[in-house]
Protein backbone atom coordinates (compact mmCIF):
# COMPACT_ATOMS: atom_id res chain seq x y z
CA UNK A 1 0.00 0.00 0.00
CA UNK A 2 1.45 3.42 -0.93
CA UNK A 3 2.53 5.70 1.90
CA UNK A 4 3.18 9.40 1.85
CA UNK A 5 6.61 10.49 3.08
CA UNK A 6 7.26 14.06 4.19
CA UNK A 7 10.79 15.42 4.45
CA UNK A 8 12.21 18.26 6.47
CA UNK A 9 14.33 20.78 4.59
CA UNK A 10 18.07 20.23 4.54
CA UNK A 11 20.25 22.50 6.63
CA UNK A 12 21.90 25.54 5.10
CA UNK A 13 25.61 24.91 4.63
CA UNK A 14 27.74 27.78 5.85
CA UNK A 15 30.12 28.52 2.99
CA UNK A 16 31.12 31.86 4.45
CA UNK A 17 29.44 33.56 1.49
CA UNK A 18 27.39 35.73 3.82
CA UNK A 19 27.46 36.88 7.41
CA UNK A 20 27.70 34.06 9.94
CA UNK A 21 24.55 35.36 11.64
CA UNK A 22 22.63 34.98 8.36
CA UNK A 23 23.55 31.31 8.11
CA UNK A 24 22.61 30.75 11.75
CA UNK A 25 19.29 32.58 11.27
CA UNK A 26 18.49 30.56 8.14
CA UNK A 27 19.15 27.29 9.96
CA UNK A 28 16.99 28.35 12.91
CA UNK A 29 14.11 28.97 10.50
CA UNK A 30 14.74 25.74 8.57
CA UNK A 31 14.71 23.82 11.85
CA UNK A 32 11.34 25.35 12.74
CA UNK A 33 10.03 24.48 9.28
CA UNK A 34 11.13 20.88 9.80
CA UNK A 35 9.36 20.77 13.17
CA UNK A 36 6.15 22.00 11.53
CA UNK A 37 6.41 19.37 8.80
CA UNK A 38 6.99 16.69 11.45
CA UNK A 39 3.80 17.77 13.24
CA UNK A 40 1.80 17.60 10.00
CA UNK A 41 3.21 14.14 9.28
CA UNK A 42 2.24 12.90 12.72
CA UNK A 43 -1.26 14.38 12.49
CA UNK A 44 -1.85 12.81 9.05
CA UNK A 45 -0.22 9.46 9.82
CA UNK A 46 2.52 10.07 7.25
CA UNK A 47 6.09 8.90 7.44
CA UNK A 48 8.54 11.70 8.26
CA UNK A 49 12.25 11.82 7.49
CA UNK A 50 14.34 14.50 9.13
CA UNK A 51 16.99 15.73 6.69
CA UNK A 52 17.95 18.80 8.70
CA UNK A 53 19.98 17.20 11.51
CA UNK A 54 21.71 14.64 9.25
CA UNK A 55 22.81 17.34 6.82
CA UNK A 56 24.22 19.41 9.69
CA UNK A 57 26.31 16.34 10.54
CA UNK A 58 27.27 15.71 6.93
CA UNK A 59 28.51 19.30 6.57
CA UNK A 60 30.66 18.90 9.69
CA UNK A 61 32.08 15.51 8.60
CA UNK A 62 33.06 16.41 5.05
CA UNK A 63 36.19 18.34 4.24
CA UNK A 64 34.78 19.61 0.94
CA UNK A 65 31.52 21.45 0.48
CA UNK A 66 28.37 19.41 -0.12
CA UNK A 67 26.46 22.25 -1.75
CA UNK A 68 26.85 24.63 -4.64
CA UNK A 69 25.80 27.72 -2.71
CA UNK A 70 24.78 26.62 0.77
CA UNK A 71 21.29 25.70 -0.41
CA UNK A 72 21.53 23.43 -3.46
CA UNK A 73 23.42 20.17 -2.98
CA UNK A 74 26.21 19.17 -5.32
CA UNK A 75 26.69 15.58 -6.56
CA UNK A 76 28.39 14.43 -3.37
CA UNK A 77 25.77 16.11 -1.19
CA UNK A 78 22.96 14.55 -3.22
CA UNK A 79 24.58 11.12 -2.87
CA UNK A 80 24.94 11.48 0.91
CA UNK A 81 21.32 12.58 1.32
CA UNK A 82 20.03 9.88 -1.05
CA UNK A 83 21.88 7.17 0.86
CA UNK A 84 20.43 8.50 4.11
CA UNK A 85 16.88 8.53 2.70
CA UNK A 86 17.20 4.97 1.40
CA UNK A 87 18.57 3.74 4.73
CA UNK A 88 15.71 5.46 6.58
CA UNK A 89 13.07 3.99 4.28
CA UNK A 90 14.49 0.47 4.22
CA UNK A 91 15.82 0.47 7.80
CA UNK A 92 19.01 -1.06 6.40
CA UNK A 93 22.46 0.44 5.97
CA UNK A 94 23.23 1.50 2.44
CA UNK A 95 26.44 0.37 0.85
CA UNK A 96 27.07 1.41 -2.71
CA UNK A 97 29.30 -1.22 -4.23
CA UNK A 98 28.69 -0.45 -7.89
CA UNK A 99 29.60 2.52 -10.04
CA UNK A 100 26.49 4.70 -9.98
CA UNK A 101 27.68 7.08 -12.70
CA UNK A 102 26.01 5.20 -15.61
CA UNK A 103 22.68 5.27 -13.73
CA UNK A 104 23.16 8.96 -12.90
CA UNK A 105 23.87 9.76 -16.55
CA UNK A 106 20.72 7.86 -17.58
CA UNK A 107 18.64 9.78 -15.04
CA UNK A 108 20.03 13.11 -16.26
CA UNK A 109 19.26 12.13 -19.88
CA UNK A 110 15.70 11.18 -18.94
CA UNK A 111 15.27 14.40 -16.98
CA UNK A 112 16.36 16.44 -20.00
CA UNK A 113 13.72 14.78 -22.19
CA UNK A 114 11.08 15.20 -19.52
CA UNK A 115 12.05 18.87 -19.08
CA UNK A 116 11.82 19.48 -22.84
CA UNK A 117 8.39 17.86 -22.85
CA UNK A 118 7.05 20.47 -20.44
CA UNK A 119 9.20 23.45 -21.40
CA UNK A 120 8.87 24.49 -25.01
CA UNK A 121 11.79 26.51 -26.36
CA UNK A 122 9.49 29.09 -27.99
CA UNK A 123 6.14 29.25 -26.21
CA UNK A 124 4.68 31.94 -28.49
CA UNK A 125 4.99 29.60 -31.47
CA UNK A 126 3.18 26.90 -29.51
CA UNK A 127 0.66 28.60 -27.25
CA UNK A 128 0.68 32.20 -28.48
CA UNK A 129 -0.80 33.81 -31.55
CA UNK A 130 1.74 32.19 -33.90
CA UNK A 131 0.62 28.73 -32.81
CA UNK A 132 -2.36 28.84 -35.17
CA UNK A 133 -0.51 30.14 -38.22
CA UNK A 134 -0.98 27.64 -41.04
CA UNK A 135 1.83 26.37 -43.20
CA UNK A 136 2.06 23.46 -45.65
CA UNK A 137 -1.24 21.56 -45.97
CA UNK A 138 -2.82 23.69 -43.23
CA UNK A 139 -0.42 22.39 -40.59
CA UNK A 140 0.14 24.76 -37.63
CA UNK A 141 2.90 25.15 -35.06
CA UNK A 142 0.48 23.75 -32.50
CA UNK A 143 0.00 20.62 -34.66
CA UNK A 144 3.76 20.13 -34.89
CA UNK A 145 4.22 20.70 -31.17
CA UNK A 146 1.46 18.25 -30.23
CA UNK A 147 3.23 15.59 -32.30
CA UNK A 148 6.52 16.46 -30.59
CA UNK A 149 4.88 16.06 -27.17
CA UNK A 150 3.94 12.50 -28.07
CA UNK A 151 7.51 11.84 -29.19
CA UNK A 152 8.94 13.33 -25.97
CA UNK A 153 6.60 11.09 -23.95
CA UNK A 154 7.92 8.02 -25.77
CA UNK A 155 11.55 9.13 -25.42
CA UNK A 156 11.06 9.77 -21.69
CA UNK A 157 9.32 6.43 -21.13
CA UNK A 158 12.11 4.59 -22.97
CA UNK A 159 14.70 6.18 -20.71
CA UNK A 160 12.63 5.40 -17.63
CA UNK A 161 12.66 1.70 -18.60
CA UNK A 162 16.42 1.88 -19.13
CA UNK A 163 16.92 3.28 -15.63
Amino acid sequence: MPRLVLFSPIAHEDLELQEEDDSKRLNEQLSLDGDAIREVALSKDCYFIDLFEPTVSFYEEEEASLSLNGVHLNSTGNQRVAEYIVSELTRMPVTVSVDMEPIRESVLDKNLHCFNRYRAADGNNIWGERSLMEYTDGQTNADVHNRELIMFDVLTQNRERQI
